[in-house]
């Protein structure tokens, strides 16, 4: 897959073809039509020794040219297939007699078909399938892939790094899952396996944001409080975000969390870092959920100000303007 497509080649088709005792042979057909580059490349894998009794692939070699599907084209094609059944057996084929973990690699314009899997001496042919779009292909695929719309898309070069990471004692282990959903995950795991309060504030901007999960404030607020209840001073930096966060969500208001001054001021007040001692100041300086008091709003931003917070200076110099000058 590496020589026909390159570490570019778009992952288009992930899923197994399952033929049972009794199934008939396919139609002919090409997996899509005609164009000047193949728009797919399709590696068949054999879950277990493939019989000629469970039938088999079969591959009309050279089919994938334009003067192969003009004739194919132009042969009638009735319900019965009759003309195309023809074309099978006057055409020289490969039958893919494959043993496990044998693979069968293919440009998607050849002209193949599943046989027909004997309903007495037959048995269940499964093969696993992966298609990749082939880079240099300029027009459309021509028909729908079966991957889910969910699954964003990845690269060979991408996939083959990400399996190279798989180990076995990590069960859980998704190639396809983005680095954000990994981050979510592992967060989300340190929180409640572990009561990692870091782990809590990262899981809550994680809903907040919408990053690596579906947005949830809901489950954003929970996380933040959960963080914000942790009392030891091992966890005082996570602590200390999660009030501020939880103050800032409560005080803006975001989806269906209505703003709430007061409790916005609750959060503040809990706070001991510059940012939380500056939001609170801003409260107190306003009279959001709580009484208007210029000097202790003055004495909230002065010690904002000296924890390193220089906005807190600006709103400092305006508060003390207020006092002075009822500005």
């Amino acid at each position: 897959l590496r020589a026909t497509v390159g570490d570019e080649g778009t992952l288009y088709e992930l899923a197994a073809l399952v033929s049972e005792p009794g199934s008939p042979r396919q139609p002919v057909h090409p997996d899509n039509p005609y164009q000047e580059s193949a728009p797919l490349f399709t590696s068949f894998v054999a879950l277990q020794d493939i019989s000629p009794e469970m039938g088999p692939t079969t591959f009309l070699p050279k089919t994938h040219t334009a003067a192969a599907h003009q004739e194919f084209d132009n042969l009638d094609d009735d319900s019965s297939g009759v003309s195309r059944n023809e074309m099978l057996a006057a055409t020289p084929t490969v039958s893919a007699l494959l043993n496990a973990g044998d693979v069968s690699l293919f440009d998607s314009r050849t002209m193949h078909c599943g046989g027909a899997n004997d309903p007495e001496t037959g048995a269940t042919r499964a093969l696993f399938y992966v298609s990749f779009r082939n880079p240099a292909a300029a027009t459309g695929v021509g028909n729908v892939g079966s991957m889910r719309a969910d699954i964003r898309p990845i690269s060979l070069g991408e996939l083959r790094r990400k399996l190279g990471e798989l180990r076995r004692d990590e069960p859980s282990f998704d190639p396809f899952e983005q680095e954000e959903e990994r981050l979510f995950r592992e967060n989300r795991a340190a929180a409640d396996e572990e009561g990692h309060a870091g782990a809590m504030f990262n899981t809550g901007l994680c809903y907040m944001k919408g990053e690596g999960v579906e947005q949830d404030v809901g489950s954003a607020v929970e996380y933040f409080q959960r963080a914000a209840a942790v009392e030891d001073d091992e966890h005082a930096d996570a602590r200390e975000l999660a009030l501020v966060q939880l103050g800032t969500l409560y005080h803006s208001g975001m989806g269906s969390l209505q703003r709430d001054d007061a409790m916005a001021v609750e959060c503040f007040s809990k706070c001991r870092g510059a940012l939380g001692q500056h939001n609170l100041g801003y409260c107190v300086w306003q009279g959001l959920g709580t009484e208007k008091d210029l000097p202790r709003a003055a004495a909230l931003f002065k010690r904002s100000a000296e924890g390193g917070h220089d906005p807190a200076y600006v709103a400092y110099s305006a508060v003390k303007d207020e006092m002075e000058w009822g500005l």
